[in-house]
């Protein structure tokens, strides 16, 4: 594996930016040890650390830092885009010089993927029903991740319903897909 690699903050003598958007301190709360300081998140999400210069507070992004030493200095009206999208990733092959224009397409384009992803996995899920070995009692879930909510897996399920004999069980249920014409209220 590659050593992590740091670069001086500009501005900040005692402190470090790493590749991925740790941030060491030279002089720790001026007591001339080098720590690594904890990530701290904005409401939003995004790391953020606090340096200090001169008795004053400055509130920085990780992003922001990381792009100022790895990328280079942002011209005016250029944004930084996180590529993935996860706000949490910071290493600077991660990050990217925009237009607010293209960060909104950006950002447009991946919520659109993610609900189409949404859609298509509602109109794919199938009711499950778990009949209890003990009682015989049914219980419905509008799909496997529905069950998994409430503590099953979904594997586990899988194997169940593809076992015609319900000689298979999971959590003391058989499981077996809803039947076509079989009444339950189910939310789709």
């Amino acid at each position: 594996r590659c050593p992590m690699i740091w670069k001086s903050i500009e501005g900040f003598d005692n402190y470090l930016i790493s590749e991925s958007g740790d941030v060491i301190s030279l002089n720790y709360k001026r007591t001339g040890i080098a720590k690594q300081l904890k990530k701290r998140y904005t409401k939003d999400g995004y790391i953020h650390y606090a340096l200090r210069r001169n008795g004053s507070c400055f509130e920085f992004r990780a992003h922001t830092l990381v792009a100022n030493a790895f990328i280079g200095e942002k011209e005016c009206g250029m944004e930084i885009n996180h590529i993935d999208e996860d706000k949490t990733n910071n290493h600077f092959s991660n990050l990217e010089y925009v237009s607010h224009k293209e960060n909104m397409y950006h950002n447009d384009l991946h919520k659109k993927c993610s609900d189409r992803l949404i859609e298509s996995n509602k109109k794919r899920s199938k009711p499950v029903v778990g009949i209890s070995k003990d009682s015989g009692e049914l219980v419905y879930f509008c799909s496997m991740s529905e069950a998994t909510a409430n503590g099953h897996d979904p594997s586990e399920i899988s194997k169940c319903c593809r076992n015609q004999f319900m000689k298979l069980s999971h959590h003391g249920f058989y499981w077996r897909l809803q039947k076509a014409g079989e009444k339950h209220l189910c939310k789709k």
